[in-house]
């Protein structure tokens, strides 16, 4: 989405973002040139289109997934931030081509399991865009992905103001665990959808789905993963200075799943990803200048 930051004296400050655009860059960087990351989303033909799409590439990602149609353009969104650090959102994406990811895609002939990924991040914001229809599109790709040797990640990543309620967010949720091998919901999250009333519940009921890897953010808790019944543990280390919480964890999901493909074992890649995050709420907006994760 394009990202417009409130400056002092109200002027507005353009870039682009959104989560998983977010945590691929975060992935693209942790990878250290060791895998490529392409982003899969639908944009518009317009210019500022156009300009989203040279920011995909000067990030370093690719774009050969990503699918242009002239039927509309790219969501917008407003950033303001308290004197914490802690944001709130205006959105305006209801002429977004994300939201007809799906169909454009059938259209083009091209599904999930197609491509060939060894690995596809999704998020509950992908879902909740999404009609009904493409939703269970969506989750039937990746699951044919999954079975073709794709490992899914996904994370809640819950908006409640995108969602038609707090029930058929918990539904899709559910099913989109179902189909993962990592995931990173939040104890906030499960305490709000699912009613877990603390850290061990929320990992008592999550691990009745069989998931290989979760990775549960429990605030000033720190970081737990449960990984094939080992439970590993990153305390909360709070950042010198925070300017804007954008991305944290965005950018947490990306270099996990990153360090994760490089071979390294979890608390190796919960420090990196717990430092990455520690770094990017210390700059504006969602994109910390590159070289310095």
């Amino acid at each position: 989405m394009v990202e417009l930051s409130t400056l002092e004296g109200g002027l507005l400050q353009k870039s682009f973002a959104g989560d998983i655009f977010n945590s691929a860059v975060y992935m693209k960087r942790s990878l250290q040139g060791e895998g490529e990351v392409s982003v899969l989303t639908a944009i518009g033909e317009d210019q500022i289109s156009m300009e989203m799409e040279a920011f995909f590439i000067k990030q370093g990602l690719g774009v050969d997934t990503v699918f242009k149609s002239s039927e509309g353009t790219v969501g917008l969104y407003i950033i303001s931030t308290d004197k914490e650090g802690e944001r709130s959102f205006s959105y305006w994406r209801e002429s977004s081509m994300a939201r007809r990811l799906m169909h454009i895609l059938k259209n083009a002939k091209t599904t999930l399991d197609s491509l060939n990924a060894d690995m596809i991040f999704f998020t509950g914001i992908t879902l909740a865009i999404l009609d009904l229809k493409s939703r269970k599109d969506l989750l039937n790709q990746i699951s044919a992905a999954r079975k073709n040797g794709a490992k899914i990640a996904f994370d809640p990543n819950y908006r409640h103001q995108l969602w038609e309620n707090k029930e058929t967010a918990a539904d899709w949720i559910d099913k989109a665990y179902q189909v993962s091998d990592t995931i990173f919901p939040s104890v906030e999250e499960e305490s709000g959808l699912f009613n877990t009333a603390s850290t061990k519940d929320c990992l008592s009921r999550l691990v009745k789905y069989g998931i290989k890897e979760i990775v549960l953010k429990a605030g000033t808790e720190g970081m737990y993963v449960q990984n094939n019944g080992e439970l590993f543990h990153r305390a909360f280390i709070p950042a010198d200075k925070v300017v804007d919480t954008t991305a944290a964890g965005d950018s947490f999901d990306g270099s996990y799943l990153a360090m994760r493909m490089r071979g390294k074992n979890v608390q190796e890649s919960l420090d990196h990803a717990a430092e990455v995050a520690a770094k990017v709420v210390t700059f504006p907006g969602a994109i910390m200048p590159e070289g310095l994760t």
